[in-house]
């Protein structure tokens, strides 16, 4: 299995998505009654169809006191504005001090006008204040740098805007204000629900779930048509392609390895895993057989690594060993011998704290269980070890007294 692979499938589906959203699209325009402007105002609600949809193209009529775009200050028929705060931050992680980067949306204005679009015969009206899909272009993009002072007022353009409050850990390098809208063109193509509005019958947003948006567009309603079916066929053809090849290589890819460490470990194993809490890792540990075995856990050497504590117990909660790390190079390691059992091994970071408060991310550690041979001796192991403070074998025990030899026979004379 290649996690590859999965990750194109999961980008040749979102072509597909693309895709249909356009089939949908492309569907709707050819299916919604097309009517001239003059037509829509001699008919009124029956020039829709079953739902007032209708969609007409025509001359556009702004009103006397057009829209203004708020940072270009370009008349138009709709705009959207955003504006994106710039952050860094510093993380002290187990490989050392890393910087992060980002952006956070902290303004976002979307505003449409009411215009009408004509044939010379007549007019319908068209409320864009709604959700619209539309030929936007960009109009204005600035950026603004700062400092060791945020400043109380940031200016994009003819825009000025009081500076939001932000609470954040990160520090704040900037600002970028981006506008968009539909201009004021010859001709526009709209094609929307008929409702009843103050002025009249008008063409807007339409209403209720899954009843999609305004569209508008500069380009005409046969160059639309054309666009949204050559969106069609991109996002069918290469997402098509990439969820095909993805699922194959995700299915008959070589399987990545997996060295996480399981909850639950029979007998023996090495693996890696996080240690993301305070109170340690516990591992349940089943030994099928009387033997001695030695327990270690190490550390990649990070700028700050963990501080191993290692410590074993028996299914009766008795301690068996405990071994702690005496510095930042040190590893741990206990040799033991066990009898047959189920045992808890615990991981933990010598000074538990640091996972909390300030390393982000956890410390990485690895955990080998190897068996070393043997039978323990009588009366050792989960029933009688006794717990050790430090690494390495336990003392010997002793040897079982002897018993006096008996006399020799006296010799015949």
């Amino acid at each position: 299995m290649s996690y590859f692979g999965w990750f194109l499938a999961i980008c040749g589906l979102v072509g597909v998505i693309i895709g249909f959203l356009q089939m949908q699209k492309a569907k709707k325009m050819g299916t919604v009654p097309f009517k001239k402007p003059s037509e829509i105002a001699q008919q009124g609600m029956a020039a829709g169809d079953a739902k007032q949809m209708v969609s007409t193209e025509g001359q556009v009529q702004p009103a006397a006191q057009p829209l203004v775009a708020p940072m270009s200050g370009q008349p138009c028929l709709a705009y959207e504005i955003t504006v994106e705060r710039k952050w860094e931050k510093t993380e002290r992680t187990e490989q050392g001090e890393q910087k992060k980067t980002g952006s956070d949306n902290i303004h976002r204005e979307e505003r449409g006008t009411m215009f009408q679009i004509t044939d010379g015969a007549g007019a319908v009206i068209v409320d864009s204040s709604g959700s619209i899909d539309a030929d936007m272009e960009k109009t204005h993009t600035s950026t603004i740098s700062v400092g060791m002072m945020i400043p109380g007022t940031l200016s994009f353009g003819q825009l000025q805007m009081n500076t939001p409050h932000i609470h954040s850990e990160s520090r704040t390098t900037g600002f970028v204000g981006t506008e968009k809208l539909v201009k004021i063109s010859p001709t526009v193509y709209a094609l929307g629900q008929m409702q009843q509005g103050s002025q009249g019958i008008m063409l807007a947003t339409p209403k209720g779930l899954g009843t999609g948006k305004l569209i508008l567009s500069a380009k005409g309603r046969e160059a639309l048509l054309g666009a949204t079916g050559r969106n069609m066929k991109l996002g069918f053809g290469i997402g098509g392609a990439l969820v095909v090849v993805g699922a194959l290589m995700g299915i008959l890819g070589d399987k990545p390895v997996d060295r996480s460490c399981p909850a639950t470990i029979a007998d023996v194993v090495s693996c890696d895993d996080k240690l993301t809490s305070a109170e340690g890792d516990n591992f349940k540990w089943t030994v099928p057989a009387n033997a001695t075995y030695s327990i270690a856990v190490s550390h990649p050497h990070f700028v700050n690594p963990i501080y191993p504590d290692l410590t074993i117990t028996d299914a009766s909660g008795k301690q068996v060993g405990r071994d702690v790390a005496g510095g930042a190079d040190d590893a741990v390691k206990l040799i033991r011998p066990l009898t047959a059992g189920t045992y808890t091994i615990t991981v933990k970071d010598k000074d538990g704290g640091k996972v909390l408060n300030s390393i982000k991310g956890g410390f990485s550690y690895s955990l080998v269980i190897e068996k070393q041979g043997g039978a323990p001796a009588a009366g050792t192991g989960a029933a009688a070890a006794k717990p050790a403070a430090t690494g390495g074998a336990p003392a010997a025990t002793a040897a079982p007294s002897a018993k006096p030899a008996a006399a020799p026979p006296p010799k015949k004379k």
